[in-house]
């Protein structure tokens, strides 16, 4: 492997060091061409190209999108002659026998950041539940229908007989010396991303639910509101402070995350319909029977456990409207003088059909009380038409009213700050006072009170420090090489002399060094059974010799022992 080379940037004009390990990538993409800029100009022209293909993506996007918006806007527009559209203005009660049903698009309307994508967000990327969200549903948009979407994972990941089998040998299960706990670690192994969707999902959401807040001042809803029963979907109470609806005549169908005096703080329930994910288990190859032998026998068993456990965790992302309608019985019961059902935000998707259902069959006069159904799209109209069916309304019964129309003023945007990578940074002094070594950022700077000398280097460095009577500077770095780098001081000039050249399968700094001793011109490496030998003059290796005994180094050269500098206390 060729030397390091020091190269001049033709933007900033510092030198620069192209280190072994990036001129061998060069070869390996057969790159005739030295580098022309140093690594902080490179980031920084990759930085501003990435800014400018993001920004032309998202111009595409945006223009993509709001032709979307205007063909699905034409397209609600011609669906509506259908329906019996009435003005949100007009809508009126007299008395407070109205029930409101809430879902997530009332919060939204009020500037709240709630949609299932701005979850997504607040997840990030970076962690072992986006991971296993990406694996277990690979072609789906999970967001787009969240809590239906989550019945379609991928089972065939967990539970193939290749995937079971993967794992059995990896643990050693066939072994004859195995026993019951290779084998439920297989499946333990095999059935991880389920079972820690299962756990971390509720802790991400909560987390989420709780930074929720209003973004608007505006309450476009204030005048259908009477002080009526409420039966909300969102876990967030803003019903309450929005529009002083009485926190008792609010039921928070699947919890709130507004804690009650004397009382557990709510579970946040979310799901999908039971039964919804039973085709994803047929997709599961590998189950019918194969020759009656051990392996086979022992895989099949290890399928038949891993479907189990998926089955148990498959249940917790299950919402069983049936019991959760039992637990509020109470606020059922105490529908009967309902005369007007007022439907908010609500996208009417089958997953909570259940709790409509059981709505109307509270109803005393159910066949005289009239509903309102808020619909931002043409998707809510579908929904809708499949609902009504269900519920055996007639369209006498309803009345429509567009959300889509509803305008508010939003808070304006708090400046996002671009994230700060924390760049670790150091001074370092020479012993005569005169010259001092600051790292920043990639660049050393070496300088006095009149002189600067700039070096920028591709990887990390984590030791600076000056020797031989401050006229050599070592700099140690983090990254693919884990070099070490000699500068000289020369006529008042600091100049790069090498690396000290590594030494295949042999890392120069380890736990194994004893002792390093310089002396003018050599630098002596002491091992527990070796010696590394090289020339301060060029860097090169000088000696690599095995030592029959372990030998104390400074008590055979003649030299100053620097062992402390290159291995500090803190790494010990």
């Amino acid at each position: 492997m060729a030397a390091p080379k020091l190269l001049k940037c033709k933007s900033c004009g510092r030198n620069f060091i192209f280190s072994r390990s990036e001129q061998e990538f060069y070869q390996s993409m057969n790159w005739d061409k030295l580098p022309s800029l140093c690594p902080v100009c490179r980031r920084k022209r990759n930085q501003k190209r990435q800014e400018e293909r993001d920004e032309q993506k998202r111009r595409k996007d945006d223009a993509t999108r709001r032709e979307r918006q205007r063909k699905e806007a034409l397209k609600f527009d011609n669906e509506l002659r259908n329906w019996n559209v009435v003005k949100l203005d007009d809508i009126t009660f007299r008395n407070n026998n109205v029930l409101y049903i809430l879902g997530n698009g009332f919060d939204m309307m009020h500037g709240v950041k709630s949609s299932y994508y701005a979850f997504r967000d607040s997840i990030g990327k970076h962690n072992s539940l986006w991971t296993d969200i990406d694996l277990l549903w690979p072609e789906v948009d999970l967001w787009a229908d969240f809590e239906n979407n989550l019945a379609h994972f991928d089972a065939k990941i967990m539970a193939d007989k290749f995937i079971v089998e993967n794992w059995l040998n990896l643990n050693d299960a066939y072994s004859v010396d195995a026993d019951a706990g290779e084998f439920y670690l297989s499946v333990e192994n095999a059935i991880r991303p389920i079972e820690n969707i299962c756990y971390e999902l509720p802790l991400a959401l909560r987390r989420w639910v709780d930074k929720l807040s209003i973004g608007t001042d505006d309450r476009p809803l204030k005048h259908i509101f009477v002080n009526g029963k409420v039966l909300c979907f969102n876990y967030t109470e803003f019903v309450e402070t929005l529009y002083g609806i009485s926190h008792e005549n609010v039921c928070y169908i699947h919890g709130c995350r507004k804690k009650e005096k004397y009382h557990p703080k709510d579970t946040l329930i979310i799901g999908h319909l039971p039964g919804e994910s039973n085709d994803e288990y047929n997709k599961i190859e590998g189950l019918k029977k194969e020759p009656n032998n051990f392996r086979n026998v022992l895989t099949e068993l290890a399928q038949e456990e891993a479907i189990r456990l998926i089955s148990e965790y498959d249940e917790e992302l299950t919402k069983n409207s049936d019991d959760i309608i039992n637990s509020h019985q109470y606020f059922f019961e105490d529908l009967e003088s309902v005369e007007n059902v007022v439907v908010i935000g609500h996208s009417l998707s089958g997953v909570d059909w259940d709790y409509f259902i059981k709505v109307k069959n509270s109803l005393k006069n159910r066949n005289n009380v009239h509903w309102y159904f808020g619909c931002h799209g043409s998707g809510d109209l579908n929904n809708l038409t499949l609902l009504k069916n269900e519920l055996g309304l007639d369209n006498n019964q309803i009345s429509i009213f567009r959300t889509d129309e509803i305008k508010v003023t939003l808070y304006p945007e708090k400046e996002k700050k671009p994230p700060q990578h924390r760049q670790r940074s150091f001074t370092v002094l020479s012993s005569n006072g005169r010259w001092s070594a600051k790292y920043s950022g990639g660049l050393i700077m070496i300088s006095d009170d009149n002189l600067k000398f700039n070096f920028v280097f591709q990887d990390h460095i984590k030791n600076v420090f000056f020797e031989s009577s401050d006229s050599l500077l070592f700099l140690q770095t983090i990254g693919i090489d884990n070099a070490c780098y000699i500068f000289k001081l020369a006529d008042s000039n600091w100049v790069f002399v090498n690396d000290l050249k590594p030494v295949q399968n042999q890392a120069l700094i380890n736990r194994r060094l004893r002792e390093v001793v310089i002396t003018d011109d050599k630098i002596y490496f002491f091992y527990n059974s070796r010696l590394r030998l090289y020339n301060l003059a060029d860097g090169s290796v000088a000696a690599n010799n095995r030592l029959r005994y372990k030998i104390n180094g400074h008590g055979t050269v003649s030299g100053k022992n620097i062992r402390d500098k290159f291995w500090p206390k803190v790494c010990h």
